[in-house]
């Protein structure tokens, strides 16, 4: 049984945390989670990113455009400790409008 790579990681977390909703998301009150899977290479790069659950209103684009500017750190063999491509899941939330 191959050992699994521990998942990338944000360098930073707060860098999703105050991801700002879309003016007509704002409006309509919609908040909750954004659900993106994606790929990190080696290097820690960014790469294909997909919406794996939405809220529509630009508050997908939104979530994917936070997680672009994030800096990412690639997961790591278990065996060798070196870095490798991995795929992950990260969780955009968006508030309800006070």
């Amino acid at each position: 049984e191959e050992p699994s790579a521990p998942a990338a990681a944000l360098r930073d977390p707060a860098c999703l945390e105050s991801v700002e909703p879309t003016e007509e998301a704002r409006m309509l009150g919609i908040a909750g989670e954004v659900v993106l899977s994606c790929s990190v290479d080696a290097k820690g790069a960014l790469r294909d990113v997909k919406v794996k659950r939405g809220l529509g209103h630009g508050l997908d684009e939104a979530a994917v455009a936070a997680l672009s500017l994030c800096e990412l750190t690639p997961g790591r063999d278990a065996e060798t400790d070196e870095p490798v491509a991995t795929t992950t899941t990260f969780v955009v939330r968006f508030a309800p409008a006070e």
